[in-house]
């Protein structure tokens, strides 16, 4: 019960000094709420409140377009990077997963 009364001392004694919001935590700011309906505030709740917009795969957006301007030069051609091979089969699933999934493209250059 004492920390209780001191977390409202806190709350309310940084009311009267006038702190900015950012120095409230939100713990502070949900103080007068029940257990239960603090829960529904924390960010696991908050995300599985909106599964189409936090799902569990990323997705591809329309909103915006992404291009890298290269101008007139040539590209450079380096041989590929030696991967050991138990880290190239995760390479591999990876690569794949976001391929079919539409998140890469394959793309060759002349």
């Amino acid at each position: 019960m004492e920390a209780a009364s001191e977390e409202e001392e806190l709350h309310n004694s940084s009311q009267d000094i006038g702190l900015a919001t950012k120095d409230v935590t939100l713990r502070e700011r949900l103080m007068h709420l029940t257990p239960d309906r603090r829960e529904e505030f924390t960010l696991a709740s908050q995300l599985s409140r909106f599964p189409d917009v936090f799902g569990d795969s990323p997705g591809l957006t329309t909103w915006a377009v992404h291009d890298i301007a290269v101008g007139d030069f040539n590209p450079i051609n380096l041989p590929p990077y030696r991967v050991i091979p138990t880290h190239q089969s995760v390479l591999d699933e990876e690569v794949a997963y976001m391929l079919d999934h539409g998140l890469i493209k394959r793309f060759w250059s002349e």
